[in-house]
């Protein structure tokens, strides 16, 4: 009894323990394991729903328990984590107007009127500019529908 009642619980405990993978055609995106954190936007509201995978079934995720079948997620949000773009972009923002004034700068040391060229405007609001978009980098969102889609793959039983 003990042993068909431990087969049992392994087989439960081995359905929950998915793999949740975003695919774009036959190619892997993104790929979710119990533990790993997601975020994304349901059918039910705009708000996004973060936090961690507690379990994978055969059709749905229990994420802040509570289960979310997978045909209800509009969309995933991956955040990149590799590069801060958003502190690249402040950086830019202040190299924009810093740049002016190191030209500025540079015609007073020179004892000459601080006149900017045409070249130095450009590349002040190059800089700004650039700092100003970068940010919008940071994170993706991957509409599921056309293009992007969600499988989970049963995850294959350990070999002992």
């Amino acid at each position: 009894m003990l042993a068909i009642l431990l087969c049992v619980s392994n087989t439960v405990i081995g359905q929950y323990n998915n793999h949740l993978i975003l695919k774009k055609g036959y190619k892997n995106k993104i790929h979710f394991l119990v533990g790993d954190s997601i975020r994304f936007i349901c059918n039910r509201s705009e708000i996004p729903v973060i936090g961690y995978i507690q379990a994978i079934g055969e059709d749905f995720i229990v994420t802040n328990d509570e289960q979310i079948m997978i045909k209800e997620i509009n969309t995933v949000i991956h955040k990149r984590k590799s590069f801060s773009f958003v502190s690249a972009g402040k950086i830019l923002q202040i190299a924009g107007p810093g740049f002016l004034a190191i030209a500025a700068f540079n015609a007073m040391l020179h004892s000459i009127k601080p006149v900017w060229s045409r070249s130095n405007l450009i590349t002040a609001g190059s800089l700004l500019g650039v700092g100003m978009i970068i940010p919008k980098f940071q994170q993706r969102d991957f509409k599921i529908g056309e293009k992007f889609y969600l499988r989970i793959i049963a995850h294959p039983p350990e070999i002992k």
